[in-house]
C-alpha cells in the first residue's frame, strides 16, 4: 500500500518506498502529524472575570508524514498524506500546521487510509521516532506499544526541568532553523530523526547529562551561542504542555514563548 498509492496525483513531496524497502521489525521511522481546528474552543468569564475553556476545541489530523530511518534513502519521507475532511474546517491553523484551504483534497487522501499506512508500520514492528509522539497516535487513533516509540522531546529532558521544543532543539544541535513562517512535517520529522542519532552519539560518549545540562543553561540565557549562521537568543525553547493542554497552547504563541531571534 506504500510502494504504489494511486491516490496521489501530480507532483510528489515523498518517494515511495520500492520493492527493496520493505518496512520490517526494528526499522526506524521518523513520524510528524500536523493538525487542523474543525470547531474552536469556547469560553466563559469565571467569576473572577477570567476566561475559562467551557468547550475544547475539536482538532482532526491534516496531514501525516514518515521518513525513513533506515537504508540508503534515510531522512527521505516515504509517506506524506494530506488528509482529506468531509466536515468543514473552522481554522486550518497554518502557522502551526503548516496546512491552507485547498490542501486537504478529497481525492487524495483519507483518515483511514493512512490509519492502514501507519497500523502497518506498527504491526510489523517499526521503531517510531519524533517530538511529542503521543498527541500525534493518539489524534490518530492508533495504540503503539512503549518499546516502538522513541519521542525526543523526552530523550532531551532532564528531570524538573520544562521540556524543549524541537524549534530550539534543531537550531542548538543542527544548527537548522525550522518552522520559520509555519511548522512542515517532513521538515520536523526529519529534525527528529538527525536529533536521535545525536543523542544515541551523546549516549555512547556517556555526555548525555553533561550536554542537557548545557542545552538548559542556554535556554535560561539571554545570550546567543556561537553560530556561524543566525544569532539566536532563547524564546523558543519551551515546548507546550502534551496532552490535553496542548490544544490549547498549540494554537496561542505560548508555544513561541522562547523564540530564535531572525527565525521569525
Amino acid at each position: 500500500m506504500m510502494i504504489d498509492d494511486p491516490s496521489h496525483e501530480g507532483p510528489l513531496s515523498f518517494c515511495p518506498l520500492d520493492d527493496n524497502e520493505v518496512p520490517r521489525a526494528g526499522d526506524l521511522v521518523a513520524l510528524d502529524a500536523e493538525f487542523v481546528t474543525l470547531t474552536p474552543e469556547e469560553k466563559s468569564s469565571g467569576r473572577n472575570g477570567r476566561l475559562i475553556t467551557v468547550k475544547a476545541a475539536v482538532r482532526l489530523v491534516g496531514r501525516v508524514t514518515c521518513v525513513r530511518g533506515w537504508g540508503p534513502r534515510r531522512g527521505v519521507p516515504f509517506i506524506d498524506d494530506h488528509i482529506s475532511c468531509e466536515e468543514e474546517i473552522s481554522d486550518y491553523v497554518s502557522k502551526y500546521s503548516g496546512i491552507f484551504p485547498g490542501d486537504l483534497d478529497p481525492t487524495q487522501s483519507s483518515h483511514h487510509r493512512t490509519y492502514k499506512k501507519v497500523r502497518h508500520l506498527v504491526d510489523v514492528g517499526c521503531i517510531f521516532v519524533g517530538h511529542g509522539l503521543k498527541n500525534d497516535f493518539d489524534m490518530l487513533g492508533i495504540v503503539v506499544p512503549s518499546d516502538q516509540v522513541v519521542d525526543t522531546v523526552h530523550l532531551f529532558h532532564l528531570p524538573h526541568w520544562r521540556l524543549l521544543s524541537l524549534k530550539f532543539l534543531a537550531w542548538y544541535f543542527l544548527d537548522k532553523h525550522i518552522q520559520k513562517e509555519c511548522h512542515n512535517s517532513n521538515e520536523d520529522a526529519g529534525a527528529a530523526l538527525e536529533l536521535y542519532q545525536i543523542y544515541l552519539d551523546l549516549e555512547a560518549q556517556g555526555t548525555v547529562k553533561a550536554t542537557l545540562a548545557k542545552v538548559l543553561d542556554q535556554a535560561r540565557s539571554p545570550q546567543p551561542k556561537e553560530t556561524n549562521t543566525t544569532d539566536a537568543t532563547t524564546d523558543d525553547a519551551i515546548e507546550p504542555p502534551l496532552g490535553k493542554e496542548a490544544e490549547e497552547v498549540e494554537e496561542r504563541e505560548v508555544y513561541e514563548h522562547i523564540q530564535v531571534q531572525g527565525a521569525v
